[in-house]
C-alpha cells in the first residue's frame, strides 16, 4: 500500500498504477485469510474464558477481536476500491500513443484533400480574373486564404503530435508538464476545440486534462500569459478577416501562376477603397436638414447665435434706428428754429415716420406672406410622399 501511495503522490499513472494495484489487491486477499484465522483463534479463547469464569479476561480480549474485525471488514472495502480502479486507470502512454497516432494519420490525410481543393479554388479564381469577373474573385480569395491558413496549422500540428509521440515515456514518468513539451501540449490543447476534422486531439486534450488538470488547460485555451501556445497556431486558426495586401498579394500570385495578363488597379481601387460608414447616417441627415431648414427658421438660428457673442442687428430693426436717429436730429435742431417752422417740421417728420412705418408693415406682410407660400408647398410634398408610401404599401400586400 505505501508502493501505491507514492505511485498516486509522484502522479505516475498506467502500467504501473495497475501493476502496484494488481500486487495490492493480492495482498488483501492473503491478509484477509490469515486474519480470519486469528479472528476464529481469537473467539475460541474468549469463549474458553467465559467458560472457566475468567470474564475480566474475556473483557480485555473482546476489545481486540472488534477492532481485528473493524479492520477485516476496512481490508474487505479497499479490495473492492482497488479493483474498481483498477478497472479504470486510464493507461496515459498507451492511449495517448493511439490517440496521437491516428491524430497524425488524419492530419496527413486531410492535407491531402485540402491541397486538392486549393488547386481547385485557385484555378477557379483564375478563371474569373481571365472572364473579368474581379468581384467574384476578391471574394473567393478569403476562403482560399482561411485553407492555406489552416493547412499550415495542421501542418504544425503534425509536427507537435509527432514530437509529443516520441516523449510520451517522459510524460509518463513525470507529475507535471515538463518545460521542453510546455508549448507542444499548449498548442495541441488550444487547437483541439478550433479542429473539427480532428477528433482525436479532443482525445488527446481530455487526457491531459486529466494528468495535468484543468487549470492548465483552461490557461492554454483562453491564452492567458503562461500558457505557452505557438503564436503561428494562434494567428493561423484565428478568424480575423485577412488584409487587402494579403488578398491582393494572392491574387497577383494565382493570374502569375495561369499566365494571365490581368491589369490589378482596378482590385487594388477596390481594397483601398474607403467604405462609408453607415453608422453615421443619422449625423449627415441632420447636417442635411440644417441645411435645408427655412429661412425664417434660419434667421431665428442666426439670432440666437448672435446672442451668445456680438449681436445681428435686422435690417427692419436698423431701418427704425437710422428713423428715431433722424427724428432725434430733427427735434434737436427745432430749438434753433421758430415755432412756425418748428410745427412745420414736426409735422412733415410726423409724415416722413408714418410712410416708413407703412414701408415696414409691407415689407413684413410679404415676408410672411413668402413663408406661409413656401411651407403650404412643404406640406404638399410630404402629403404626396405619404400617398406614394401608402400606395407602395397596398402593392405589395
Amino acid at each position: 500500500m505505501s508502493l501505491l501511495n507514492q505511485l498516486f503522490s509522484r502522479g505516475l499513472l498506467g502500467a504501473k498504477c495497475k501493476t502496484c494495484l494488481n500486487l495490492a489487491i493480492s495482498r488483501i486477499k492473503l491478509l484477509q485469510n490469515k486474519r480470519q484465522l486469528q479472528l476464529n483463534q481469537m473467539r475460541k479463547e474468549i469463549a474458553q474464558f467465559l467458560q472457566t469464569g475468567q470474564e475480566s479476561i474475556a473483557r480485555i480480549r473482546v476489545e481486540h477481536v472488534i477492532r481485528e474485525m473493524n479492520m477485516q471488514a476496512a481490508y474487505d472495502i479497499l479490495e473492492l476500491f482497488c479493483e474498481f480502479v483498477y478497472a479504470r486507470v486510464p493507461i496515459l502512454e498507451s492511449q495517448s500513443k493511439t490517440c496521437l497516432n491516428l491524430a497524425i494519420s488524419r492530419i496527413k490525410l486531410l492535407q491531402n484533400k485540402r491541397q486538392l481543393q486549393l488547386n481547385q479554388m485557385r484555378k477557379e479564381i483564375a478563371q474569373f480574373l481571365q472572364t473579368g469577373q474581379e468581384s467574384i474573385a476578391r471574394i473567393r480569395v478569403e476562403h482560399v486564404i482561411r485553407e492555406m491558413n489552416m493547412q499550415a496549422a495542421y501542418d504544425i500540428l503534425e509536427l507537435f503530435c509527432e514530437f509529443v509521440y516520441a516523449r510520451v515515456p517522459i510524460l509518463e514518468s513525470q507529475r507535471d508538464c515538463p518545460r521542453e513539451l510546455q508549448e507542444a501540449i499548449a498548442s495541441i490543447i488550444f487547437a483541439a476545440p478550433r479542429c473539427s476534422d480532428l477528433p482525436e486531439l479532443l482525445q488527446v486534450r481530455n487526457l491531459f486534462t486529466s494528468k495535468y488538470g484543468k487549470e492548465f488547460t483552461s490557461a492554454a485555451s483562453e491564452l492567458r500569459p503562461d500558457s505557452s501556445v505557438n503564436r503561428a497556431i494562434i494567428e493561423k486558426l484565428s478568424i480575423k478577416a485577412p488584409s487587402a495586401e494579403a488578398k491582393l498579394s494572392l491574387l497577383k500570385e494565382i493570374a502569375k501562376e495561369y499566365h494571365l495578363q490581368w491589369d490589378a488597379s482596378i482590385t487594388e481601387a477596390e481594397f483601398h477603397k474607403k467604405h462609408e460608414d453607415l453608422l453615421d447616417g443619422s449625423n449627415k441627415m441632420r447636417n442635411g436638414a440644417a441645411d435645408t431648414r427655412s429661412p425664417a427658421t434660419r434667421g431665428s438660428h442666426d439670432l440666437s447665435e448672435a446672442s451668445e457673442g456680438h449681436p445681428i442687428i435686422p435690417s427692419n430693426q436698423y431701418q427704425r434706428n437710422q428713423s428715431l436717429e433722424s427724428a432725434r436730429v430733427s427735434i434737436g435742431n427745432m430749438s434753433l428754429v421758430s415755432p412756425d417752422k418748428a410745427k412745420l417740421s414736426v409735422g412733415s417728420q410726423n409724415e416722413k415716420t408714418k410712410d416708413n412705418a407703412k414701408i415696414e408693415t409691407t415689407s413684413c406682410t410679404s415676408d410672411s406672406m413668402e413663408m406661409a407660400r413656401i411651407a403650404l408647398a412643404s406640406a404638399e410634398r410630404a402629403t404626396a410622399a405619404a400617398r406614394r408610401a401608402a400606395e407602395l404599401v397596398n402593392v405589395k400586400q
